[in-house]
């Protein structure tokens, strides 16, 4: 009797982790069916589950919607180790790609800190005397420049318009370069476009071109960035530049998805 208990729970074990592992590969949250369905569970052995897990903490589920993702649980697991590597790891080719193919110009991986910080965690400097170096790791506001527009777009994604409005309307001058609803546009241009532009906006005398980098859910998880001294490029390279940045994100974006 003891054995028979013994091997059904580790049965359970592994069914709780099949459960995680098609939350972890999947591109959207899931509904308690799908998630059976994927997993080649009955809709009440997945459901039973996931309540555990979800006790636990390693999967959370939408009031609104009924949908599962992956919990805290599975990012403080994570952060034990190296909060950053996947993206950076996934970064590294993309990154030197689009250096190459842009002038040899300074390219940056940036990520959130919070829902109104952002930090740089990788940077290729520029192939020229003359270039800006981003440290590494310090929180920046998000408000000026083109990779604040990525993360703007970010907010405007998750939390919608008038959350957006609301937070740039309660920044001090000094960190918004124009109005709340001037910037709210520029986040929706961004997420139109697939990447942002800015010149001497965060960095006095640097132009930058941003792109976002999405996560397994489809979210914003990080930005990509290229930057240079303004007047270095001609202007009629940008919309160049943007296409290969963007692609440079997606290819990003499938290694991250597909890890």
């Amino acid at each position: 009797m003891s054995e028979s208990r013994d091997r059904n729970s580790v049965q359970s074990v592994e069914k709780a982790l099949g459960l995680l592992v098609t939350l972890g590969e999947a591109q959207q949250p899931l509904t308690v069916a799908g998630l059976a369905a994927e997993a080649g569970l009955s809709t009440t052995a997945a459901y039973r589950l996931l309540r555990a897990l979800e006790k636990g903490g390693a999967v959370t589920r939408s009031a609104d919607t009924g949908k599962y993702v992956l919990g805290f649980l599975a990012h403080e697991l994570a952060s034990r180790a190296d909060p950053h590597g996947h993206i950076r790891l996934a970064a590294a080719g993309p990154m030197l790609a689009v250096q190459e193919q842009c002038n040899g110009e300074t390219v940056g991986l940036y990520v959130p800190v919070n829902s109104s910080e952002f930090m740089c965690i990788e940077t290729l400097p520029a192939k020229h005397v003359i270039r800006y170096m981003e440290v590494l790791y310090r929180p920046i506001v998000v408000g000026r420049g083109a990779t604040s527009r990525v993360f703007l777009a970010a907010m405007l994604e998750r939390y919608g318009h008038n959350a957006v409005l609301s937070y740039l309307s309660g920044l001090p001058d000094h960190l918004r370069p124009l109005s709340a609803v001037e910037l709210a546009a520029l986040a929706r241009e961004t997420l139109e476009r697939g990447y942002a532009y800015s010149d001497s906006t965060r960095i006095p005398g640097l132009t930058s071109l941003a792109a976002p980098i999405r996560g397994r859910l489809g979210g914003i998880l990080g930005a990509i960035t290229l930057s240079w001294p303004t007047g270095r490029v001609d202007m009629s390279a940008l919309p160049e530049w943007g296409s290969q940045l963007r692609a440079s994100a997606a290819a990003i974006t499938q290694r991250v998805t597909s890890a």
